[in-house]
């Protein structure tokens, strides 16, 4: 497996288990040929849109996946003898916390489509930051943190840890997300 493949197997962590479980090496497969054949492509770009497509993909989808979990509740065996029969409960785990932890990419989202060049000093190249557009450099550390924040959210079943991961980890990503083209044109200035 190459690093590239291992990388993204931890991304797919944002998932729930089951999801893992049934296309989790599929998928790894899948994005392995990419890589490969991004690699080959002799673009260094090619691989980065390679990472940066897979990332959003999973910080859009995971939510979903987590919101559809659901966990049956066992019912009794017996049946009443009015000969009503109760539904199966159903509960879904973690739901409202994955939504907040994905808050930064649906501010990232809102700001990409609907609010149009707001984005663009983000998206330019210059300033480059260790090889890396300025932009770009933000967002990835402000994906990073909401990838440890969903993390984080959902191993806690403490509320005093799911408040600390949010403070900590999610709104810092989402503040990342917000002031990033601003940051990016005191950048620009800087480097004048």
């Amino acid at each position: 497996m190459t690093r590239h493949e291992v990388l993204f197997r931890g991304l797919l962590r944002l998932y729930p288990r089951a999801f893992r479980d049934r296309y989790g090496s599929e998928m790894t497969r899948v994005f392995g040929e990419q890589a490969r054949d991004a690699a080959a492509s002799g673009d260094p770009l090619s691989l980065a849109s390679l990472w940066a497509r897979s990332i959003i993909d999973v910080a859009v989808t995971a939510p979903g996946h987590h919101l559809r979990k659901e966990q049956y509740v066992p019912q009794p065996v017996d049946m009443p003898p009015d000969g009503f029969v109760p539904e199966i409960a159903t509960r879904t785990s973690h739901a409202p916390r994955m939504v907040l932890a994905f808050l930064p990419l649906w501010i990232l989202l809102f700001q990409l489509f609907a609010v149009p060049g707001f984005m663009d000093p983000v998206l330019a190249s210059p300033p480059g930051i260790a090889g890396l557009p300025a932009g770009i450099g933000f967002l990835a550390i402000a994906l990073l943190l909401t990838g440890l924040g969903a993390w984080a959210l959902r191993r806690t079943s403490s509320r005093a840890a799911a408040i600390l991961a949010l403070a900590f980890l999610t709104l810092p990503a989402a503040a990342i997300v917000i002031l990033a083209p601003a940051a990016v044109l005191i950048v620009q200035n800087l480097a004048k």
